[in-house]
């Protein structure tokens, strides 16, 4: 018997060894996996092999070439910069190559040893980043062409499609991500996230930039990666050379994963700046937001005009408190409150403006102050304190942040002399200067991008010093401009049933972990409902009518279902937007479900806990749902009737005959796995 013990129990220590040698071997499997970059230097090229891809330097020619792993070209290009599309070549370069772990160096030098351009690369799996140096010119004024030699850029051969996410004409070619609407007419999203999508015969992959800097347009040109930087306004310093922003290559699954593959790879190598300490969200941050503009527009009342008065807006208010009883707001009071653009003092049709927030925030609301960025009219602070360029405001002046600290002090102090409102939607990022033009005070404070995003810091951070809840609502959907805002806006549209989806979607692939203001301005009235679930299970829902829009009617029916969705509103819960298909977005805390819009955007489903749900439908029909984990055990109406549904298959199931504006109380029990 002691020799069988003997033999079981050296048998299963056996055991146990080999299956810790298949722990630690699996183990350092998945180690070796992760790290797997592999770079082998030969006499004429360098070969590199990722997960996602290969490349191939021909160290000759300095060209470069990338592949998937099946060896099929997503493109090449040469390893070079120039400023004019067509320079001649010249063959009096030779170049060293200097290969070290994961990354390569090359440098590009005249026939008397003289440095004339450096290019970095760095490989990863998730995608790659090459930054070119160089010699600022002396004879040209604008712009850099990244991947050019002479006539030879990308190879495009075999492209079918660009994809940028600038909203609404996605695919437009060549694609291009522009601050300045005069350029392109785009008015939102100031600036989008600064990366472009081609799909090729390989599969599809995208080129973004690492770092914001001295340029307002980025995007594909002649061939090329373009940057409209303005040489001679830029502080040069003497000597050395000047490094570019990195640019950013990753190879995506889709043109819509590409933003976010863009994002994860900035994350990864600590490009984004941290997340601010002043950004701790609060709970009044996710109630509805109320604001003047749709109203004011439908109505034909100028912003400027006698009409738009302190009085017209509480009226306003009024109206929509006993159209939609028992809520509470954040109202956005519209430009233009402000005596001048460039100023923070209230005209005097808003004299009273301090009356105004006070008893806002005595029928528990909070306020925001719409703040025109740059403009400077005549009679501003701005112009007064002299930190102006003609009608633009100079980021750059060294009185400029006193000015925004009196401004932000006005807007947000409590002081008896000040208006006491609880945040700022800094609007119109679009009108930056243009930085051919501008006169800067110091131009090494910030050009172009660079300006715009010292202008929104400013801003942030003295309203945050003011008021440390302070919400700051902005239109920048670039990654790079995280810290400096707290909501982010899809800005109007019409009748469109999917673009604020679609621009939704690219910010919740852009800035994760920021709020989604689901602008209802400019809204058509036969899609008011299904906006209204969509934005609250994607972000902040936006109430700007009261009883009619541009095209019709705010009926009586329609306006029931909204007032339904804003009082289950504070179910919602801190979270992320996660899109699924259009008129199918999840809230999800931690991974788990909060709330989300089903049957095609015409119902939302909280999940109040993990054995109840609550539902509002928008339409008469059969409403059709999905559960994870759950079965649905009975459905009451809101009278607490029971509700007919069936179980359709394993995890799908719908309630039968569902009233337009009923909400219905669900029980669930989770299913063990």
């Amino acid at each position: 018997m002691d020799c069988i013990r003997k033999s079981y129990i050296i048998s299963a220590l056996i055991m146990l060894y080999v299956i810790f040698q298949l722990i630690v071997g699996c183990s350092h499997s998945s180690r070796s996996v992760s790290k797997r970059i592999r770079l082998k230097q030969h006499e004429e090229s360098i070969e590199v092999f990722a997960h996602e891809y290969c490349a191939f330097i021909d160290k000759k020619n300095a060209m470069f070439r990338f592949t998937n792993n099946d060896g099929i070209t997503y493109s090449s290009f040469p390893l070079s910069i120039q400023f004019n599309s067509a320079d001649p070549v010249s063959e009096d370069f030779s170049y060293r190559w200097v290969v070290e772990n994961n990354k390569i160096i090359v440098e590009k030098r005249t026939q008397n040893d003289v440095l004339n351009q450096k290019i970095n690369m760095i490989f990863r799996n998730s995608g790659f980043e090459i930054q070119f140096g160089l010699i600022p010119p002396t004879d040209h004024e604008c712009g850099v062409f990244c991947g050019k030699r002479g006539r030879i850029g990308f190879d495009s051969s075999t492209w079918r499609r660009y994809f940028s996410p600038e909203p609404d004409e996605y695919y437009k070619e060549p694609p291009v991500v522009d601050v300045k609407a005069v350029n392109d007419k785009q008015w939102i999203f100031s600036p989008a996230p600064l990366n472009i999508s081609v799909e090729t015969d390989a599969g599809w992959f995208s080129v973004g930039l690492a770092e914001l800097g001295p340029f307002t347009r980025f995007g594909m040109l002649e061939s090329a990666i373009w940057l409209d930087i303005p040489w001679k306004k830029m502080n040069k310093s003497s000597g050395g050379l000047l490094p570019l922003s990195p640019l950013i290559f990753t190879i995506n699954r889709s043109e819509w994963h590409a933003v976010a593959d863009y994002r994860t790879y900035l994350e990864e190598t600590d490009y984004l700046p941290a997340i601010n300490n002043f950004f701790k969200p609060v709970e009044w941050w996710l109630q509805p937001v109320l604001s003047t503009r749709g109203e004011r527009i439908v109505n034909k009342i100028d912003e400027k005009g006698d009409l738009y008065t302190s009085i017209w807006v509480k009226d306003y208010i009024l109206k929509q408190m006993n159209n939609f009883e028992d809520i509470h707001f954040t109202i956005i009071i519209s430009s233009k409150w402000q005596d001048a653009f460039g100023s923070a003092h209230a005209s005097s049709r808003f004299s009273d403006l301090r009356q105004l927030v006070d008893w806002c925030h005595d029928k528990g609301h909070k306020v925001i102050l719409d703040w025109r960025a740059w403009n400077a009219e005549a009679t501003s602070l701005a112009q007064e304190m002299r930190v102006t360029d003609g009608d633009f405001i100079d980021a750059t002046h060294e009185d400029f942040k006193k000015y925004i600290q009196f401004s932000c002090e006005m807007m947000l102090s409590s002081a008896d002399t000040a208006y006491n409102a609880d945040g700022i939607k800094i609007s119109g990022n679009y009108s930056l200067r243009d930085p051919l033009k501008a006169a800067y005070n110091d131009s090494s404070m910030g050009i172009g991008m660079l300006e715009l995003y010292a202008y929104m810091k400013a801003v942030y951070n003295q309203a945050k010093a003011i008021k440390p809840d302070a919400l700051i609502i902005g239109e920048a959907q670039a990654p790079q401009f995280r810290d400096v805002l707290d909501v982010v806006c899809i800005n109007e549209d019409w009748d469109d049933k999917l673009r604020r989806e679609k621009r939704a979607r690219i910010i919740s692939q852009a800035l994760p972990d920021k709020l989604i203001l689901g602008d209802s301005a400019d809204m058509a009235a036969e899609i008011a409902c299904y906006h209204c679930i969509t934005a609250s299970a994607y972000g902040l829902p936006c109430i700007e009518y009261s009883d009619r829009f541009q095209n019709g009617a705010f009926s009586n029916e329609d306006r029931k279902v909204v007032s339904n969705l804003l009082k289950a509103h504070s179910n919602k819960g801190w979270g992320k937007a996660v899109f699924v298909d259009y008129g199918w977005w999840q809230w999800q805390n931690n991974d788990e479900l909060k709330a989300e819009s089903i049957a095609k955007g015409s119902a939302l489903l909280y999940y109040l806990s993990k054995s109840e749900g609550l539902l509002i439908s928008s339409k008469d029909g059969d409403v059709p749902f999905m559960l994870d984990g759950l079965r649905l055990l009975n459905v009451k109406t809101e009278a607490g009737k029971n509700a007919e549904w069936e179980q359709i298959n394993r995890n799908i199931f719908k309630i039968k005959d569902c009233k337009k504006s009923g909400i219905y109380k669900l029980k669930f029990r989770r299913i063990l796995r």
